[in-house]
């Protein structure tokens, strides 16, 4: 069996999926930016870490963070030191932070700001059920969870 494609026919059909991958390239930008609209520019408290409750007064600050979704940059506090850095969502449901970055004050206990910073360097994913953002690793085991006042209405 020969198939004989032509000059006119070749174009066609790159036409045809040039327009197919900038509808899907569209789509799952679009996807993506609804999905990131649900975590940007909230404040987010830290309430379980590696599984564990965060108790109130277990560190100096509120551990918390804020994301920026304009600028793709988090900022916060990890319970003594300020936070900053930058993040990226690759499609809905996926994240990656690149280093985080946080003053160096010492405070009595720094137990939930060292393993707090250290999950940045396992999340991948997260979800959003309500108020509560749940971070996940590759294999989805929960990391920190968070939560966040819902809007007044």
């Amino acid at each position: 069996m020969q198939i004989n494609f032509n000059f006119y026919t070749m174009n066609k059909f790159s036409l045809i999926l040039s327009a197919a991958v900038l509808v899907f390239c569209l789509n799952a930008c679009g996807n993506a930016k609804k999905n990131s609209a649900q975590l940007a520019d909230k404040y987010w408290k830290l309430t379980e870490l590696n599984g564990a409750p965060v108790e109130e007064g277990q560190s100096a600050k509120e551990p918390h963070i804020i994301l920026d979704n304009q600028n793709l940059r988090l900022s916060g506090n990890a319970g003594c030191n300020v936070i900053t850095g930058a993040y990226q969502l690759t499609k809905p449901g996926k994240i990656t932070f690149l280093p985080i970055a946080a003053t160096q004050m010492m405070c009595l206990n720094m137990e939930i700001e060292n393993q707090f910073l250290k999950i940045f360097e396992s999340v991948e994913g997260y979800t959003i059920n309500g108020d509560v953002l749940t971070f996940v690793d590759a294999k989805k085991t929960p990391l920190a969870r968070f939560t966040t006042n819902p809007p007044s209405e």
